[in-house]
């Protein structure tokens, strides 16, 4: 239990800096709505950050074991958040890049050329696909429900 104390007035000295300094932060912008919003947040969690370093001494001092877990939870609140941003943000951004890639993909290799090519605006190698290709489902789908022609027209219909 020791050690846990040991982590749980290191979270909290790195607490107690953090709000520190919005207290010497320079005012965030030049409107009134950013002049003093550092010094407010500062105001606000500097009653909570010192409430949950009374906690966690009086825990220390205290024979509960339950008390004891609950200062310690209490204290590492702000970097469970934090941590589980993290992880949610590091999860959104694979699932974006894996959408990206998944995105204009045809169960048809030659379409999917196709539909890359509309998307540059490379019509020419437009022209030389649609040469070479038997003949081309316009309606087809991808992962997401678009067309190969998802610049608004059909390239049929106009003269590359």
């Amino acid at each position: 239990m020791k050690t846990a104390f040991v982590i749980g007035w290191v979270l909290f000295a790195l607490e107690a800096v953090l709000v520190g300094s919005f207290f010497f932060a320079k005012n965030a912008g030049n409107d009134p709505a950013g002049k003093g919003m550092a010094t407010g947040f500062g105001m606000v969690l500097l009653p909570i950050v010192l409430l949950a370093g009374a906690l966690l001494l009086w825990a220390q001092m205290s024979s509960s074991r339950e008390l004891k877990y609950a200062a310690l939870l209490i204290v590492s609140i702000p970097f469970l958040v934090g941590g589980g941003l993290w992880v949610s943000n590091w999860t959104s951004e694979r699932m974006n890049r894996w959408n990206r890639d998944q995105a204009g993909r045809f169960p048809d290799a030659q379409l999917t050329k196709i539909a890359k090519a509309i998307d540059d605006k490379e019509y020419a190698a437009v022209e030389t696909l649609l040469q070479q290709s038997r003949a081309v489902s316009w309606a087809a789908t991808d992962a997401y429900g678009r067309t190969p022609a998802r610049t608004c027209c059909d390239p049929r219909a106009r003269r590359l």
